[in-house]
């Protein structure tokens, strides 16, 4: 395809050309790279002809096969140098013993001039390699081709130097392709061409007059001047880091575009258009690329409105507990957005921490330009502790304890953790501190204590005689448990002398309250007489403080006495010997007491108080 696209130079001339923006010159070369390949090698004069075995030599004239414009002078004849150049016939060889060494930086006035070098360098075909030429083709698309192939650096055998240089009829191209140049460290060398007289001349880049080495790389020669791109439109103001669409006039024949951006701008194409993020002020420019190389630019001034510069001015605190509230001061602009959490408007700004974060701020000014700064704050969040605490119920009178869990130490809004509270519902607050001084957001305790129930004990009837039976009957609750194991709320008893009995009683919540019931016996033999003599006791004085004293004039060694309280519980008993007798309650509680009186045949039971 290459060949083909070259054969048809001449179309410059004709409107269908693919040169058709490319302007034919003679006093100027345009520089490509182009793709690799090889042509035929064997030519009908080899040089070795002429050369046998020879360090700098050349070869007389030799036809091109077709006159050659280089740098506005017409060639037909060349000569051909052993060291990786030829020359066009300029009327006298530059040196009697044929263009010796040592390489030139093109262009140089000094001879050699007028040359084409695919590797201007002291190379040596008398130690091995070959160098030949021939002409291919019609006319008017003939190609004059010399080749070298593997022909060492003198001195270093193993520096091999194989390539091509292609002279094209009618377009007056010259292509030079670099099969391998192995040069090592050696001696320098130039790839390129130079007029007659040594004022101009074209280098490969990196390639004149420097140690250089290459494989499979191609470059085109061309004598004419790409035509740029009429236009150039687009945004000609903008912010800066605003993006921008900008459009090229299409040139016919233009394979691409290259775009040129302003200091800190970003944007690739190779299209007619391109979007590109604003830098500085300066000039946009593109230009276009054909067969013939890359036409000068045409150019788009644009203005860059500099973008604001904003400052996070405090971020407090920046060390915080999770779930705290963090404030932001900024300045730079008008109007700012805080990220994450796209937190936007003016200052200052608040946001609740929730784990370590680095915060982004962005502004905007009057002009309506976002800056490009974007300054951070790394906010650090210690991690709060997250309490739960049990909620439950009590009966009446009953602790409860609250048993938090989730961090290593806790505050009570009871002050302590255990409660007695009376019948009601109750909220406490629990907060608790972790090991990084965090506190925690309330845990509540919800309590209820329910009353206890009014558990009654009533008995049939209020004295029975010596064998008989009285019931007993709780109310007030859902199950009893009496002082005799009974669980029935009603059952019958016979005691032989004055009983206390106490009962239990549950409700359906599980609150217990006690309820008393006295069984009185009496021996029915007569109205507190036996043998016409009154037994009944009596104690004095009554209420007391605690000292109480009994008489009773049937006191003798058979006589007892036993003391219950409120509950049926015996806390004293002693015998009565004497007709007066005093009783000692000062140790105990306030409260009324039951005072049983026992004799061989009889018992009495008295109420007493203390005060």
């Amino acid at each position: 395809m290459k060949k083909k696209l070259l054969h048809l130079c001449l179309a410059f001339i004709t409107s269908s050309s693919i040169y058709a923006q490319c302007i034919p010159t003679c006093s100027s070369y345009a520089v490509s790279q182009i793709t690799y390949t090889t042509f035929p090698s064997a030519g009908t004069n080899p040089l070795s002809t002429f050369l046998p075995n020879t360090d700098d030599g050349v070869t007389p004239l030799i036809s091109i096969g077709f006159n050659f414009n280089f740098y506005c002078t017409t060639y037909s004849d060349i000569r051909i140098c052993t060291n990786g150049f030829l020359q066009f016939n300029n009327g006298v060889p530059a040196v009697a013993n044929g263009f010796a060494d040592p390489t030139q930086t093109f262009p140089s006035a000094v001879a050699p001039n007028a040359m084409v070098a695919f590797h201007m360098n002291d190379l040596d075909p008398g130690v091995g390699g070959t160098i030949t030429y021939t002409t291919i083709g019609t006319t008017p698309n003939q190609k004059f081709i010399l080749t070298y192939s593997n022909v060492p650096i003198f001195a270093y055998s193993s520096s091999l130097n194989t390539g091509q240089i292609v002279l094209y009829e009618t377009t007056n191209i010259i292509e030079i392709y670099t099969g391998t140049v192995t040069n090592g460290s050696t001696t320098n060398g130039t790839q390129g061409i130079e007029n007659d007289n040594g004022t101009a001349g074209a280098a490969v880049s990196g390639r004149n007059n420097v140690i250089w080495n290459a494989t499979n790389s191609a470059y085109q020669f061309s004598p004419f001047t790409p035509a740029p791109p009429t236009s150039v439109t687009g945004n000609t103001i903008l912010c800066q880091g605003e993006s921008g669409f900008y459009n090229s006039s299409i040139m016919t024949g233009a394979s691409a575009y290259v775009w040129a951006l302003p200091s800190g701008w970003s944007g690739t194409s190779t299209l007619t258009t391109i979007t590109a993020t604003a830098g500085v002020a300066g000039n946009l420019s593109v230009s276009a690329t054909y067969t013939c190389g890359t036409s000068a630019p045409a150019t788009l001034a644009v203005n860059v409105v500099p973008a604001p510069v904003v400052t996070i001015v405090s971020a407090s605190p920046n060390i915080l507990c999770s779930g705290s509230n963090i404030t932001f001061s900024t300045s730079g602009a008008i109007t700012y957005t805080l990220n994450p959490g796209s937190i936007s408007g003016v200052p200052p700004f608040t946001d609740i921490a929730t784990v370590s974060t680095i915060y982004t701020l962005s502004g905007t000014d009057a002009n309506g330009c976002v800056s490009q700064n974007n300054p951070t704050a790394l906010i650090t969040v210690k991690e709060t502790p997250t309490v739960t605490v049990n909620s439950g119920t009590v009966c009446n009178g009953q602790p409860f304890t609250m048993t938090p869990s989730g961090a290593p130490s806790y505050v009570y809004s009871s002050l302590f953790p255990t409660v007695t509270p009376s019948v009601g519902i109750y909220s406490y607050s629990v907060t608790g501190t972790g090991t990084n001084g965090c506190i925690s957001l309330p845990a509540v305790s919800v309590l209820t204590v329910f009353a206890l129930p009014t558990v009654t004990a009533v008995a049939s009837r209020t004295a029975m005689c010596l064998k008989e039976s009285i019931t007993l009957t709780a109310g007030g609750a859902a199950t009893y448990t009496w002082n005799t194991n009974t669980t029935a709320a009603s059952f019958s008893v016979s005691p032989n002398s004055t009983t206390v009995y106490s009962v239990n009683g549950t409700d359906a919540r599980g609150c217990i309250n006690a309820a008393t019931v006295a069984a009185t016996v009496k021996t029915c033999v007569g109205l507190n007489e036996i043998n016409g003599i009154s037994i009944e006791p009596s104690i004095f004085p009554n209420p007391s403080k605690g000292l109480f004293q009994i008489r009773s004039t049937a006191a003798n060694e058979n006589t007892s006495l036993e003391i219950f309280n409120s509950v049926g519980q015996l806390i004293l008993k002693k015998q009565l010997t004497a007709e007066t007798t005093e009783i000692d309650l000062l140790n105990f509680s306030n409260g009324f007491y039951f005072v049983k009186v026992i004799t061989a045949d009889n018992q009495s039971i008295l109420k007493i108080i203390k005060e």
